[in-house]
């Protein structure tokens, strides 16, 4: 199988000659909400069992028509191709939806009006034996992936917290969006939300209604592949609280930053799924969210506080902004809901251009000038009064 993998590959190079036809899919690693722009020839394999994209095929010379051109699949129960849908506006380029179906490898071969191959492509779809889930507001404050990745969900009961997926075999991650589904246990809510417009993504959204102890059976293309515990907690059980942020030292002036609030119980390990009430210079903000979103303004220091539960969480920030939530995750569509259920499309530019967003998922970096190991719980919240460098105070209340 690996040879006759490695021989498609090679009539693929013979076949595309000087590169004249190019194939790109819809996998952008980088959610900046930006669209793929220029010319490219990059599918991003092994793609993830149970996901779908699209395919766009591209002639380099432009005076070439497209109408006629066909595409194929050498084994349908492995990748699955629609019929290639020529752009009107541009002749010399079309597009495919095409789906992951079960693991294994395929060959795509496409041929113009007069029977003629113009490319072939090697596929591989893989089986991914693990799921790693982040959580959302560390990546959104730059925190590394491995600090973000959970193996337990500690969530409040009654609360919301929702996490990226992302898939690998072994060492290897596997791509595309669409795949993840879960089981749901009794008294715990469990839905995948799909980002889509630039930006294609599941995120797992997971909402206990009573306090317990719970498993998540996650699947990809209807296979099982891990169990997530979720532990439900009492609002009791959250005894500190915390601000973290992006670093301003090297922030510009202008660019918008997020701060996340975060709690914490007796053993300091974190709590999702918390809405707090937020204060900026002593006065009220408008929501309940775990984020504040703000425009970067040296000029304009603000203490920033978050509550919950008679406690609160100080930091110093400088500009204004507003309330939000790491559950509001953009432009979204939820298997099974009607299409005016989902956000609309003139949200995600809404979001981009007034909130600035940058999320940078592929590229977190830690910016608190520390070492980290996935192995470290988070460091203790620090007393009242505490500096939290670079350049910002962090207080935060704890109970007892």
């Amino acid at each position: 199988m690996k040879l006759a993998f490695a021989c498609a590959a090679l009539i693929a190079f013979g076949a595309a000659g000087c590169n004249q036809v190019t194939m790109v899919d819809d996998v952008d690693l980088t959610l900046d909400f930006t669209p793929l722009l220029g010319p490219s020839d990059a599918l991003h394999q092994p793609y993830v069992q149970g996901s779908s994209m699209t395919l766009w095929v591209e002639s380099s010379d432009h005076r070439v028509d497209e109408q006629g051109w066909s595409i194929a699949s050498s084994d349908p129960n492995v990748f699955t191709v629609s019929p290639l849908a020529r752009d009107q506006d541009r002749p010399y380029r079309a597009s495919v939806a095409c789906h992951a179906a079960s693991a294994g490898q395929a060959t795509l071969t496409i041929r113009d009006a007069s029977n003629h191959l113009v490319r072939v492509e090697p596929i591989e779809v893989g089986l991914p034996d693990r799921i790693e889930l982040m959580a959302h507001g560390l990546l959104l404050i730059g925190h590394p992936d491995a600090e973000a990745d959970i193996t337990e969900a500690r969530i409040r009961a009654g609360g919301t917290a929702t996490y990226l997926a992302r898939y690998f075999r072994g060492s290897q991650q596997l791509y595309g969006n669409g795949a993840l589904s879960a089981d749901m246990p009794t008294n715990v809510e469990a839905q995948v939300v799909q980002t889509f417009l630039f930006e294609n993504r599941d995120w797992l959204q997971l909402s206990p209604t009573q306090p317990g102890n719970y498993s998540v059976a996650l699947s990809t293309g209807g296979t099982h592949v891990t169990d997530l515990p979720v532990v439900a907690v009492n609002d009791t059980d959250v005894t500190s609280l915390r601000i973290l942020g992006e670093d301003e030292s090297k922030a510009r002036r202008g660019q918008w930053l997020v701060a996340l609030a975060q709690a914490y119980d007796t053993e300091l390990r974190p709590i999702y799924g918390v809405d707090y009430q937020w204060q900026l210079g002593g006065k009220s903000q408008v929501g309940l969210g775990d984020i504040y979103r703000y425009e970067y303004d040296p000029r304009n220091p603000n203490m920033l506080s978050a509550s919950f539960g008679g406690m609160k969480a100080d930091a110093m920030i400088h500009g204004f902004g507003f309330v939000d939530s790491t559950n509001n995750v953009g432009c979204s569509f939820i298997p099974g809901l009607p299409a005016d259920r989902s956000a609309p499309i003139w949200a995600i530019f809404f979001i981009a251009a007034f909130a600035g967003v940058t999320f940078r998922l592929s590229r977190y970096r830690d910016t608190s000038g520390s070492s980290y190991s996935p192995a470290r719980r988070p460091a203790p919240p620090p007393t009242r009064g505490a500096p939290l460098p670079p350049d910002r105070a962090n207080r935060a209340s704890r109970r007892g």
